[in-house]
């Protein structure tokens, strides 16, 4: 009969809703992971360009024995 057909054919079909349900929870796990990571990476990126910026816009000062020299304080 067309039940006992159809019966038949989805218990033969492979069952792949456990392996897909997985796979979307480690996407997920992925996403969130990288979410967070990316925000980082940007401070951190943002945070060297303003450095550099900042010590490129130090002023020059005299220098004791002539000539213009640029601050040797590398802290910031």
């Amino acid at each position: 009969s067309e039940q006992t057909y159809h019966h038949r054919k989805k218990a033969a079909a492979p069952s792949s809703e456990g392996s897909d349900l997985k796979g979307l929870v480690a996407l997920e796990e992925e996403n969130k992971k990288l979410k967070n990571l990316l925000p980082q990476r940007l401070r951190k990126a943002q945070s060297r360009r303003n450095r550099r910026a900042a010590r490129r816009a130090r002023p020059l000062h005299p220098h004791p024995r002539g000539g213009a020299r640029r601050s040797r304080s590398r802290t910031l």
